[in-house]
């Protein structure tokens, strides 16, 4: 039988006590969700509206929350994690707050089957999506709708949003969904006045 020096004892018995007693804490999975719309839908006039893209800064597109600490320096967490890729589910979330925002068949999905084209695409990029370390969460968002690939935009807007967010990861992801709501009606408003 082979013996294991007493070195190598004591790092494995180290090791496997530091497993039992400073266990990590479980890694937490969070989404984005639609918030519903106020009141009734809002006629856009147009073609129906396709959200082409959603971009976001490198430094928010990451699998664990964001969140600023003064201008200069944000806070990784350790543990809570988003369920998808951010820009990703920001673009779906968008979707639906539209959806829900606007007549049936005025916001289409590309890539769904039974979609009336042409239709005018939209594209936002945000400049800042992130709570700060009060959990307010501020959107900073520039987005524009174009009618077609040489056309100049038949709508465009900047929007800065600011809304409460609750405590810790939970009141983030709820705050940012609301923000993405009111993203949403600013957006439609907007399409609303341009159309009439």
């Amino acid at each position: 039988m082979t013996r294991l020096p007493a070195a190598l004892l004591a790092a494995v018995a180290l090791l496997a006590g530091c497993d039992i007693v400073g266990e990590s804490p479980e890694t937490r999975f969070f989404t984005l969700g639609s918030v519903p719309a106020e009141g009734p839908p809002t006629a856009a006039p147009g073609a129906p509206l396709v959200v082409d893209a959603v971009e976001i800064p490198e430094a928010l597109e990451r699998p664990e929350l964001v969140r600023r600490q003064g201008d200069y320096r944000i806070e990784v967490s350790d543990v809570d994690r988003w369920a998808a890729p951010l820009a990703a589910m920001i673009r779906d979330v968008l979707i639906d707050d539209l959806v829900q925002r606007m007549p049936p068949g005025q916001v289409a999905v590309a890539g769904r089957p039974g979609e009336v084209w042409p239709a005018r695409t939209l594209v936002v990029t945000l400049h800042d999506f992130a709570p700060a370390a009060d959990g307010r969460v501020r959107l900073d968002a520039a987005w524009v709708v174009l009618a077609g690939q040489d056309e100049e935009p038949s709508a465009r807007g900047r929007e800065e949003i600011s809304v409460a967010g609750g405590p810790g990861a939970d009141g983030q992801a709820e705050g940012m969904s609301r923000a993405l709501g009111e993203l949403a009606d600013r957006i439609v408003a907007e399409l609303a006045r341009a159309g009439s």
